[in-house]
């Protein structure tokens, strides 16, 4: 008698949940060196915001990003690894939180998971609209598009 074992090891990719803590791989509070640790699949890249702030840049796969700020002072520097993370920001529709809800779903479907909205705020000098629903997740931010009808991106800080 003869026994044939077949073993298959299957690759989920990398974890795309967002929380609290972080997104996907990335928490805040980690150093950028212990973020590509976490992560060692990722490309980081240099990257720069509209006001001229030194971010990160986070790639996991194609269409699976985020970015990372970590109070760098020059985006012209190299990233300095030894910077610990205080903001994740993923407009990537790839990352979702426990309840589902990510960039790209409409406001209307993310009532439905957290209630109806609270408040929009308008940031004073980008005009960036945040919202805030009943049942707000602790620790996540939910920034709308121009349209104010659909998440744009999701952020976590310290």
């Amino acid at each position: 008698m003869t026994l044939l074992c077949v073993s298959q090891v299957v690759s989920h990719g990398p974890p795309r949940l967002i929380s609290e803590k972080g997104i996907g791989p990335i928490r805040v509070g980690m150093t950028l060196g212990e973020a590509r640790k976490a992560a060692p699949e990722a490309a980081f890249r240099r990257a720069g915001d509209g006001d001229g702030a030194a971010l990160v840049d986070v790639t996991l796969a194609k269409d699976v990003t985020m970015q990372v700020w970590a109070d760098e002072d020059d985006l012209r520097k190299p990233i300095d690894w030894r910077r610990k993370i205080l903001s994740i920001e993923t407009f990537s529709p790839a990352f979702r939180t426990a309840e589902g809800v990510h960039p790209g779903m409409t406001l209307r479907d993310a009532n439905r998971v957290y209630g109806a909205t609270k408040a929009i705020e308008t940031s004073e000098i980008e005009s960036r609209q945040f919202v805030t629903f009943e049942k707000h997740p602790a620790g996540l931010l939910f920034r709308l598009d121009e349209t104010g009808r659909a998440i744009l991106s999701v952020a976590v800080s310290a």
